[in-house]
């Protein structure tokens, strides 16, 4: 799991070459200064596992951080929930404290997929995870009963996905939704880097990995009015 500040001291969107709508931003002088620049945060996670938060005491405060995990385990085993979704959201809550004293307007954004598209679930799932009042406990326990479902072999029968991995994802944006109300003063977004030449693909996948890097950049470093608890994809904000 990458867990890395993007910048302190970041370039405004606009610094960035302009793109028609759904076209990628191409590389010029912005991107050198988009190179990161870690403050101090301490090692994490810490041999229990667990995600200590950062002293904000003496460590640079950061206007941004992007996370990106990803995990597609063979059947249905539980590290594919918690790689992608449990633990971007631990790490985001040790980050908290930093990205709070940004005198900037801070950016939060989480890699998804398009994977996690909302249609998977039935109509009566699909209210509970797109719900305006869901809160992340709630969110657990529903990924909590999915797990339960596909334990006990009534998962399809229950309205849920097929999909660990686009289970995993779907919940994912979920919390990123969640995030953004709960944090008006930081804009959280999630993003699709889309299927790209990386040992997650295999090296299938056509676009390259830099390219697809480029989604979470243009959340990262949006203008301070930009929005916020939404999903993209293709450089573009997208339907969930």
């Amino acid at each position: 799991m990458l867990a890395k500040p993007v910048c302190d001291g970041c370039p405004k969107a606009e610094a960035w070459p302009k793109a028609g709508a759904g076209e990628a931003p191409k590389a010029g002088a912005g991107e050198a200064a988009l190179a990161p620049k870690t403050g101090p945060l301490g090692a994490f996670p810490n041999a229990d596992g667990g995600v200590p938060a950062p002293k904000a005491d003496g460590a640079a405060p950061n206007d941004g951080a992007a996370e990106n995990a990803g995990v597609e385990g063979q059947g249905h085993d539980g590290a594919t929930p918690k790689a992608d979704v449990e633990d971007p959201n631990r790490v985001a809550e040790a980050l908290l404290p930093l990205l709070r004293a940004s005198k900037a307007s801070p950016r939060l954004v989480n890699v998804a997929s398009m994977a996690g598209k909302l249609s998977q679930l039935s109509p009566a799932l699909q209210a509970k995870f797109s719900s305006p009042t869901l809160t992340l406990p709630q969110l657990r326990a529903l990924v909590a009963q999915f797990e339960a479902d596909v334990a006990a072999g009534r998962h399809r029968a229950n309205g849920w996905s097929h999909s660990n991995y686009g289970m995993s994802k779907l919940a994912l944006i979920a919390a990123t939704r969640v995030l953004a109300r709960e944090l008006p003063g930081v804009r959280v977004n999630t993003c699709c880097p889309g299927y790209c030449d990386t040992d997650m693909s295999s090296h299938r996948g056509p676009r390259p990995p830099a390219e697809g890097a480029r989604n979470a950049v243009l959340l990262a470093t949006l203008p301070d009015d930009g929005p916020t608890g939404t999903f993209w994809r293709d450089y573009k904000a997208a339907s969930w």
